[in-house]
C-alpha cells in the first residue's frame, strides 16, 4: 500500500471517530436538556435561590388575671448554610472556638440537616450584642454564616411559675429521631422541654414562614425575592391566680426561713408545696413547689441546679409523694361509717394509748375519754382511729382509699410527671418485699395505716383533690391548668369545661355531715388547728397532719376547704421536714386571709405550736 493511501485511510478513521464523538455529545446534550432538563433547572434554582425559615412567634401564656408568664423578645442567632462547601471545616472550627460550643455538636447539627442542606442550620441562639457585632465584622471571612433575628422566649415572672410553665430548648437528636422529624421539625428548632411549654408544644409553636433570597456562589445573600409570613402560635389562658401564687411563694419562703432560724439549720430542712383548687370545677388556682428554678437562666444554672440536694427541678406538687399523716383520717372515718363498723353516735374510750399492738398513743399521751367521731377528728385521736382501723381491716381501708382517688393520678393532663403514690395494702407489701415471710400483712400495720402512716404515700395534688372531694361531698373533678386556647386573631379555639372523673354518690349524707363537722371543729377552739383559725369570721373545714419520717423531722401537713358552707377553695399545704403541722397551719391561715381579703383584720405570725399530732410509740 502506498504512503498516500495509508494517510487517506487514517484521515477517514479520524473523521468517523470525530463524527461519532459529535453524535454522542449531541445526544448527551439532548438528554440533559430535554430528559433531565427540569431536574437540573431545579438544582440550579436551589443553588441560586434559598428559602430561609422565618421562625413564628411562639404563643404566649397568661394567668387568669392577665399576667404574662411567657412571651417573646427579639434575639439574634447564628446559622450555617451551604455547609458542604470547601470552607465548612474552617468555619465550623472558628464558630466552635468563638462561641464555646463543641465542634462535634455543630457537626452533628449539620449531619442531622443532611436531607435539607439548603436550609440554614442554627448553631446558637441568644447571641449577645458583642457576639453579633464580632460575627458581622468577620462575615466576609466566614462564608455560609448567617445572622438572623429570631423570637426568644422570656419568662417575666422568673422563678414564680417555673414548675407550671416549664422552659424551651433546642430539640435534641433523640427527640428529632424519635418522633419530631415526621412533624416537620429540624435540627436547631426550639421546642418546649418541660411544663406547659412541652405539653402544649403543638398549640404554642405556630407555623414557620419563608424568606426567599438569592445567593452568590459563596452562599452570600445578594437579593431578597419575597416572604411568606409566619403564623404566630396560640396563646394559653391559665386557671392560675398570679397574685395568690406570688403571695404563697413569699409566705412559704418566710416559713422556711423561720424554720431555719429556730432550728439553727444552715441549709433549708426541705421543700414545700401548696396546691389550691376550686372544688366546684377542678380549676387549679395555685400550684407551688419549693425550691424553684429560673427558666430564664436555666441552661446557665444547670450544673448548680442538678447538684442541689433539694432538687429544684422536681415539682413536688405532682412528682413527689409523702406519707399523709393524720390528714388521711377522714378516709378511715367515712369507711367505718359506711361499712357499719361505727355507729353515728357511737363513742370510744380514749385513754391516750391504744390497747392493741403497736399501741399508738396520742400526742403527749393526752386522754380524751369517751369521744365520738366528730371529737376524734377535732382532737386527731390516734386511739379512736386505731380502733376503727382494727374493725375495718386493711382490705376495706385500702378500697376506700382508692375510692377517694388515692393511689392513682388525679387526671391532670396539662403537665407531665404526675405519679400515683401508694395505698397501704397487701399487694403493695408483696411488691415491696421478695421474701415470703416479709410479705405477710400484720394487724398492727392496719392500725398504722388507719392513721395515715406506714405504706401510704401521696402527692400534695392528690391530698388537695381529697380535700376537694370532702368539700363537695364526693365529686372528683379532673384538675386542670389551661382554661382557654386562643389563636393570634383573638378567636377562642379551645375552652376547658369541668370534667367529672368519679362520684361517691352512694355515701350516706350522715357520713359526710359527721366527717365534715369533725373537720369544722379542727379549726375551732380546742381543735388541733384552733390556735390559728379560731378567730376567722366564718367556719372552714380542716385536718392537720404530722407525718413521721425515720431519722428526720416529721413533715407538716394541713388540708382543708373554705368557707365551710359553700366552699370556694380546697387546698393542701406541705412543709417538708417542717417539724410538725404548725408551720403548715400558719401558712394555710395566711392563704385564707389573703384569698378572702382578711389580712387587715388579723395578721398571723408564723410561729410554732403544738397541734396534738402524734403517731405511735
Amino acid at each position: 500500500m502506498s504512503e498516500d493511501r495509508v494517510t487517506f485511510k487514517r484521515i477517514q478513521i479520524f473523521f468517523v471517530i470525530t463524527i461519532f464523538l459529535c453524535v454522542v455529545l449531541v445526544a448527551r446534550l439532548a438528554y440533559l436538556q430535554v430528559v433531565e432538563g427540569e431536574y437540573y433547572q431545579q438544582v440550579s434554582e436551589e443553588n441560586r435561590v434559598r428559602r430561609l425559615t422565618i421562625q413564628p412567634p411562639r404563643g404566649e401564656i397568661y394567668t387568669r388575671d392577665g399576667e404574662v408568664l411567657a412571651k417573646n423578645s427579639p434575639g439574634y442567632s447564628v446559622s450555617l448554610m451551604d455547609v458542604n462547601n470547601q470552607d465548612a471545616d474552617e468555619v465550623v472550627d472558628y464558630l466552635s472556638k468563638y462561641l464555646d460550643i463543641d465542634k462535634e455538636e455543630i457537626e452533628d447539627k449539620i449531619r442531622s440537616q443532611r436531607f435539607r442542606q439548603f436550609e440554614p442550620v442554627t448553631v446558637k441562639s441568644g447571641l449577645s450584642f458583642d457576639q453579633v457585632a464580632h460575627l458581622a465584622e468577620k462575615r466576609t471571612d466566614l462564608p455560609g454564616v448567617i445572622l438572623e433575628i429570631q423570637p426568644e422566649r422570656v419568662y417575666p415572672k422568673d422563678k414564680l411559675m417555673s414548675h407550671i410553665v416549664g422552659y424551651t430548648g433546642e430539640i435534641t437528636g433523640d427527640q428529632l429521631d424519635e418522633r419530631m422529624r415526621e412533624k416537620g421539625y429540624t435540627a436547631g428548632d426550639i421546642i418546649g422541654q418541660a411544663g406547659l411549654e412541652k405539653t402544649y408544644q403543638e398549640y404554642l409553636k405556630g407555623e414557620a414562614g419563608v424568606h426567599q433570597v438569592e445567593v452568590n456562589r459563596f452562599g452570600r445573600i445578594i437579593n431578597y425575592l419575597g416572604d411568606k409570613e409566619p403564623t404566630p402560635g396560640n396563646d394559653l389562658q391559665l386557671t392560675i391566680d398570679c397574685e395568690l401564687q406570688k403571695f404563697l411563694a413569699e409566705t412559704t419562703k418566710e416559713t422556711i426561713e423561720t424554720i431555719m432560724e429556730e432550728e439553727n439549720y444552715e441549709e433549708p430542712p426541705g421543700g414545700a408545696s401548696v396546691v389550691v383548687l376550686d372544688p366546684n370545677s377542678g380549676e387549679i388556682l395555685s400550684m407551688l413547689s419549693e425550691p424553684k428554678y429560673n427558666p430564664n437562666t436555666f441552661y446557665e444554672d444547670y450544673s448548680d441546679i442538678i447538684k442541689d440536694p433539694l432538687r429544684p427541678l422536681n415539682n413536688r406538687a405532682i412528682s413527689d409523694t409523702f406519707p399523709p399523716g393524720s390528714t388521711y383520717k377522714m378516709v378511715t372515718a367515712i369507711a367505718a361509717l359506711e361499712e357499719g363498723e361505727l355507729r353515728p353516735n357511737e363513742t370510744i374510750m380514749d385513754q391516750g394509748r391504744y390497747w392493741n399492738p403497736p399501741h399508738p398513743r396520742n400526742f403527749q399521751n393526752r386522754a380524751f375519754g369517751r369521744i365520738d367521731i366528730v371529737d376524734a377528728l377535732k382532737y386527731s385521736s390516734n386511739v379512736f382511729f386505731a380502733e376503727l382501723g382494727h374493725r375495718l381491716g386493711i382490705d376495706s381501708l385500702s378500697e376506700w382509699s382508692r375510692r377517694f382517688g388515692l393511689g392513682s393520678t388525679t387526671g391532670l393532663e396539662d403537665l407531665d410527671g404526675e405519679i400515683a403514690g401508694t395505698v397501704a395494702d397487701r399487694d403493695f407489701k408483696k411488691m415491696l418485699y421478695q421474701e415470703p415471710e416479709n410479705q405477710i400483712w400484720y394487724p398492727g400495720e392496719t392500725i398504722i395505716a388507719s392513721m395515715g402512716q406506714g405504706f401510704h404515700t401521696y402527692t400534695p395534688l392528690q391530698l388537695a383533690n381529697f380535700a376537694s372531694m370532702l368539700a363537695n361531698e364526693g365529686t372528683h373533678y379532673r384538675p386542670y391548668l389551661v382554661d382557654e386556647v386562643i389563636d393570634h386573631t383573638g378567636e377562642q379555639i379551645e375552652d376547658r369545661n369541668p370534667e367529672i372523673i368519679n362520684e361517691l354518690d352512694d355515701v350516706d349524707d350522715e357520713s359526710w355531715d359527721l366527717t365534715r363537722e369533725g373537720m369544722r371543729r379542727v379549726g375551732q377552739s380546742g381543735g388541733t388547728a384552733g390556735w390559728v383559725f379560731h378567730d376567722l369570721p366564718f367556719d372552714i373545714g380542716l385536718k392537720t397532719g404530722s407525718a413521721e419520717v425515720t431519722g428526720k423531722s416529721p413533715h407538716g401537713w394541713i388540708i382543708g376547704f373554705a368557707p365551710y358552707d359553700e366552699p370556694e377553695i380546697a387546698f393542701s399545704v406541705l412543709v417538708e421536714h417542717g417539724g410538725g403541722s404548725s408551720r403548715a397551719a400558719s401558712l394555710a391561715r395566711a392563704l385564707i386571709d389573703f384569698y378572702f381579703d382578711l389580712e387587715d383584720e388579723d395578721e398571723v405570725e408564723l410561729e410554732t405550736h403544738d397541734t396534738g399530732e402524734y403517731v405511735d410509740e
